[in-house]
């Protein structure tokens, strides 16, 4: 589908976007600015210890590429904000995050069942791994501590151009042990070139192909954010992270990225993206956020696997939000 720019000058530039696609969920593209992109630099971590578990790959990736995504300042959290509430076509109709801490802990202690997959952990202080096995086994006990993944997050890339949603689920059935192919998903949650996989959509095709076949019930739910994320939102998003992570649960996010804005690793800068990635894994202190992600197909400078600043990525989620 070719999308129409219409330019309107330095300060009144704007997409021709129908409203109605606000709600897809990738493959949406405007050349809007927002002022200078933020620099997103590299700082490079140590390499962990040696480990024993099934899959070593994100501490290779940890090591090589280190942390991605620099904390917007505020004067381009306050642009985003501006955008969004300008070109969201469906505020007000969706009902934002807005979590207690004291409901966070009891809706994280309902969650009851079988580990998804099979999950490493990290010491941070020794490297020495911990908390390995073989789904499906008891959830594992004990708060996080270092870095911590998902065993064998899968990642694919994505057939066309709109396909990231069901790239994104059939990453996840893969991820724990229930393959589905793009094409099947695609059929099932109705993705199309006009309106990409929808949030019910994607909610729904992820419990009916990893939800229900492990879990016996509707596991995975969504949840909107405000624009600019707020610290609550931030902290339930990092609880329910560690706590998915932990039980070998991959999360999917909405990306909602905005000319000028931070953005995925390789994503170009200057346009504007609504995109589902999978998410697998965090780093020590929960301070990073590992995920998958299909636009490899799209370009060049994406990576498949990626490590990226905690606080940056929520602030991408704003104004969408994430399954988890």
């Amino acid at each position: 589908m070719a999308v129409e720019l219409v330019n309107l000058g330095p300060d009144r530039r704007r997409s021709s976007l129908p409203s109605r696609l606000t709600a897809a969920g990738c493959g949406l593209l405007a050349s809007i600015g927002l002022g200078a992109s933020p620099v997103l630099p590299m700082v490079a971590l140590a390499a962990t210890g040696p480990p024993t578990c099934a899959d070593l790959a994100p501490a290779h990736v940890l090591a090589e590429d280190g942390v991605q995504g620099e904390t917007p300042d505020g004067s381009v959290l306050t642009a985003l904000a501006t955008y969004r509430t300008r070109h969201d076509a469906d505020r007000g109709l969706r009902v934002q995050d807005d979590p207690d801490p004291d409901a966070v802990r009891a809706q994280l202690a309902g969650r009851t069942g079988t580990a998804a997959a099979s999950v490493t952990r990290l010491s941070s202080t020794s490297g020495a791994p911990a908390g390995c096995g073989t789904a499906p086994r008891p959830f594992i006990a004990g708060a996080p501590s270092g870095a911590v993944w998902i065993d064998g997050l899968a990642q694919q890339g994505q057939a066309n151009w709109y396909f990231c949603g069901p790239a994104s689920l059939a990453e996840v059935a893969a991820t724990t042990g229930h393959p589905v192919d793009q094409g099947t998903a695609a059929a099932w949650m109705g993705t199309n070139s006009r309106d990409g996989t929808t949030v019910a959509a994607m909610t729904g095709g992820l419990n009916h192909f990893v939800g229900q076949p492990i879990a016996h019930r509707d596991y995975y739910e969504f949840v909107w954010l405000d624009y600019i994320p707020t610290a609550d939102q931030r902290s339930a998003f990092l609880q329910r992270l560690e706590y998915d992570v932990q039980h070998g649960w991959p999360l999917i996010g909405d990306a909602w990225e905005v000319p000028g804005g931070p953005h995925l690793v390789g994503h170009p800068p200057h346009q504007e993206l609504f995109h589902w990635f999978e998410i697998g894994g965090y780093g020590p202190n929960g301070d990073s956020v590992y995920y998958a992600d299909s636009a490899t197909t799209l370009w060049s400078g994406v990576r498949p696997y990626s490590w990226y600043d905690t606080q940056t990525l929520v602030t991408i989620l704003g104004g969408r939000g994430y399954d988890w």
